[in-house]
């Protein structure tokens, strides 16, 4: 009977941790790489003839790469927040009847997305549904405006810099 006593005894306390040894809660920490297929903003042109025109054209990003993190809940939800950045390169032609200006810009671009899925089975193929949003984006650049005057020989140089900050929430559905 003592024996059946601590068969039963060591059996519930493997089982115990077989059951209650699963995380609830773990952290996960990367890096993402890779390689946007568009650019950040679209390319445009306007003329009104005789008066001006004005060309913007954006060179897509030769690379994204960023920190991940995320929380895993019970080994079935994920939380994870990345911060992403892409570097940025665009120009601009204006042409008048008085001036041509050409501004050059380069700098930086940062996404946050939060992203959330849940994972339906365990196993070695854990098929999953998620969705999420970008929840921050910051664009920063240094650039430099060259313009010439026809009616006067002079050119001008500037440098600026600008940095914008967007929230958006887009539906986001992997």
């Amino acid at each position: 009977m003592r024996k059946l006593g601590i068969l039963f005894i060591a059996g519930f306390f493997t089982m115990a941790t077989v059951t209650c040894g699963q995380q609830r809660l773990s952290f996960v920490f990367g890096l993402r790489a890779g390689v946007p297929t568009e650019t950040i903003l679209e390319s445009y042109f306007i003329e009104i003839p005789g008066a001006f025109t004005v060309q913007q054209v954006f060179k897509k990003p030769s690379f994204t790469l960023g920190p991940t993190f995320a929380a895993v809940l019970y080994d079935r939800i994920v939380v994870q927040l990345d911060a992403l950045y892409k570097p940025v390169r665009f120009s601009t032609n204006e042409t008048t009847p008085v001036a041509s200006i050409r501004r050059i810009s380069q700098g930086g671009s940062w996404e946050f997305p939060l992203l959330f899925d849940y994972r339906f089975l365990r196993g070695p193929v854990r098929p999953y549904a998620g969705g999420g949003s970008i929840v921050g984006q910051t664009l920063s650049a240094t650039m430099e405006s060259r313009a010439t005057f026809s009616n006067i020989a002079r050119v001008d140089r500037t440098y600026s810099q600008f940095q914008i900050f967007d929230n958006q929430f887009p539906a986001y559905i992997t």
